[in-house]
């Protein structure tokens, strides 16, 4: 039997016995006469496993987000939110290639979808990010996967940048190697 089920019978019985306060038998199961106290909750849990029951059903929301597709140009800036999106230029500015680029809201802890896909920005390079995942945060965070250093001196890392303010007068921004 499903959880959804499980759950609404539980919370039926817990009703019935906090409404008549016990005194009866259901199958195999005898319920005796309970106090007031014991009413009182048993009507409380069985309300609550009701309603949780009832919300089963709701599928969580998606946290994914995909590359948008190419908007038509605008009279706004860029780093503006229009219609749902907000667009910038990501530059390189290390001496290693950028293999993974990831934007999530700063309130949310996981990291959605890779940006940049199958590209790859290299040094000095720059490539237009938009995000468009229907939220209107500004406050973003932002990871970069940076590959190996081509003299083989340093492996391949993450460079996290937090709180980033993508809402107002947002044009550029690029990691830079401390």
């Amino acid at each position: 039997m499903e959880l959804k089920i499980l759950t609404f019978i539980l919370g039926s019985i817990l009703l019935l016995i906090g409404i008549f306060g016990g005194g009866f038998q259901i199958k195999e199961l005898k319920i005796p006469q309970i106090g007031k106290f014991s009413r009182f909750l048993a009507t409380s849990l069985g309300i609550f496993f009701i309603l949780i029951s009832l919300g089963l059903d709701i599928p969580p929301p998606s946290t994914t987000t995909t590359p948008p597709p190419p908007s038509p140009p605008t009279s706004s800036p860029p780093g503006i939110f229009r219609n749902g999106a907000v667009s910038f230029d990501l530059t390189n500015q290390t001496s290693r290639n950028i293999e993974r680029f990831f934007a999530s809201p700063a309130n949310v802890n996981s990291w959605e979808e890779d940006i940049l896909g199958t590209e790859v920005l290299r040094p000095g390079q720059k490539t237009k990010i938009t995000i468009q995942d229907g939220r209107e945060n500004c406050m973003y965070d932002f990871r970069a996967r940076l590959g190996a250093a081509p003299n083989g001196s340093v492996g391949p890392g993450d460079m996290i940048q937090s709180q980033i303010n993508i809402c107002s007068d947002f044009h550029e921004w690029g990691f830079v190697e401390k």
